[in-house]
């Protein structure tokens, strides 16, 4: 049984509602008073008409980092965590703690999602505690979007388990001047090596509640017990098949899914900009030394069939982190984060291809899926699937365009001749295709449904448009595998 800590006792009480870790979707609107104001002393980042400065403050178990925007909507994103102090010095030793405070005037309103009908229930501000994990408050020209606190415990390799995941809660009191709300949002942070986050983002601009799709893109984000946006990045539910996995436990992955729904929402809602750009610093700082983002945890596949161990290199989850950023170049006109960006294609193509990839035929290079990276005992070689090979041989191109290297783009054909040469060897009898090919040369394991289709088309389309295809047996794979999807009733796929 989950334990639950006593709060209060007089409360005002909304339903719980899942807890969106990827709460911040779309038209996010906040503004943000009492949290910390600082000097504009940080070092200046831009991206396309966005101008920011990021400030990390640590003041005893609470720090709290603050991206401030120079929009004429004055938006702030601001993360908080409150974490267990395990000395003996008297420092912070769990419980509840207020993580930030806000003024709220006389007129202030709340929303929190109708988790029966599907909607957002709306109703004025009043004293008392409100639960709930993810709510928007209004007030006078002021907006808020807040991801309410979660409760963490740390276990190792960078896995954490959620716990009280109702605890947290917004505390409503009449201010001390008798006029408008003082809003303090509060946590609960376990005992032992525990932490509780929380997340505020603030633009001057409000929410259009009238537009018919509102309430469903605001509660767009990732269902419950699926990810968490956390105070350094991006979690995803950690699979059985890791070490360690627990119930409710969560892994840091480079990609970020969140981020890309948050993006696609950029044409719609610009007021999205600032929140994606401050988190996707938060997920670009994770890079290692070498150049790329590992998963932390064992997958035990990886460690049984080929002696890789803990902290890994995924070629999908960095490429699609990749992918990501040059969907955020297109969309803003600018590249963000290009220091990060050649980082990773400097460890791409100098330090993992050369000694992580075989040739398929002739010239072709089948880079392998994963590699062990910096460990005692050696590895053997992965396989190489065919959505893994797809989706780098986009990346590459697409990196070559925008960081103007042509050398990324003689790589990328040399992956796409990987595919052409190995061309008819995917398609298995049933007309669907093999999953991957081993490093010796046999082509083994059951597809996903409909990602490799999905990757291979976005590729073709890449093609076409760059005046270099179709490539006929990239179309081949794709009658292939449609006719197999057709004959098993798989209806979710590109169109």
């Amino acid at each position: 049984m989950k334990h639950r800590p006593k709060a209060a006792t007089k409360q005002h009480i909304i339903r719980p509602l899942r807890r969106p870790l990827c709460l911040l979707l779309c038209a996010v609107l906040i503004l943000l008073q009492t949290l910390p104001t600082f000097a504009a002393d940080g070092s200046l980042s831009s991206c396309g008409t966005y101008t920011w400065k990021t400030r990390v403050l640590a003041e005893g178990p609470l720090t709290t980092r603050t991206v401030h925007f120079t929009d004429d909507a004055g938006s702030m994103v601001t993360f908080c965590r409150a974490i267990t102090e395990e000395d003996q010095t008297g420092g912070f030793a769990g419980g509840y703690v207020t993580l930030a405070s806000l003024q709220l005037g006389e007129d202030a309103r709340i929303w929190a999602r109708n988790h029966e009908t599907g909607g957002w229930t709306v109703r004025p501000l009043s004293q008392g505690l409100f639960r709930s994990n993810t709510v928007y408050l209004e007030s006078g020209s002021q907006f808020y979007l807040i991801d309410l606190p979660g409760s963490y415990r740390m276990l190792q390799n960078g896995v954490v388990q959620e716990i009280c995941s109702a605890s947290s809660y917004l505390r409503c009191e009449k201010a001390a001047e008798g006029r408008g709300f003082q809003v303090q949002i509060v946590g609960f942070c376990p005992e032992e090596a525990g932490f509780t986050d929380c997340l505020i983002y603030r633009t001057g601009l409000k929410a259009d509640w009238s537009l018919p799709n509102a309430a469903t893109q605001w509660a767009s984000y990732t269902e419950d017990g699926m990810a968490k946006w956390l105070f350094d990045g991006y979690y995803r539910t950690v699979p059985a098949a890791y070490t360690p996995t627990c119930s409710d436990g969560y892994y840091r992955c480079a990609a970020s899914f969140l981020l890309a729904v948050l993006q696609k929402q950029l044409q719609s809602c610009s007021e999205t900009a600032p929140l994606l750009l401050a988190c996707l610093e938060v997920v670009m700082e994770q890079q290692n030394e070498d150049g790329f983002w590992a998963t932390l945890p064992q997958s035990n596949w990886l460690y049984e069939d080929y002696n890789i161990e803990a902290g890994f290199y995924d070629t999908r989850f960095n490429t699609d982190l990749m992918l990501l950023v040059c969907d955020l170049a297109e969309s803003l006109g600018e590249l963000p984060f290009e220091e990060h960006v050649r980082r990773y294609v400097k460890f791409y193509t100098q330090s993992f291809l050369p000694g992580h990839s075989r040739t398929a035929k002739e010239q072709g290079i089948l880079p392998y899926d994963y590699a062990a990276w910096q460990q005692q005992s050696p590895a053997a070689p992965a396989l190489t699937s065919l959505n893994h090979l797809a989706a780098e041989t986009l990346l590459l191109y697409r990196l070559s365009a925008l960081l103007k290297e042509p050398s990324l783009a003689d790589t990328a054909d040399r992956l796409l001749l990987a595919i052409e040469e190995t061309g008819a060897e995917w398609v298995r009898p049933d007309h669907d295709l093999s999953y991957g090919v081993t490093a010796d040369g046999i082509f083994c394991r059951k597809d996903y449904a409909s990602l490799t289709y999905d990757d291979l088309l976005t590729l073709q389309r890449w093609l076409i448009a760059g005046g270099k295809g179709p490539s006929a047996v990239i179309d081949g794979l794709l009658a292939e595998k449609k006719q197999w999807m057709d004959a098993n009733g798989i209806k979710d796929y590109l169109k």
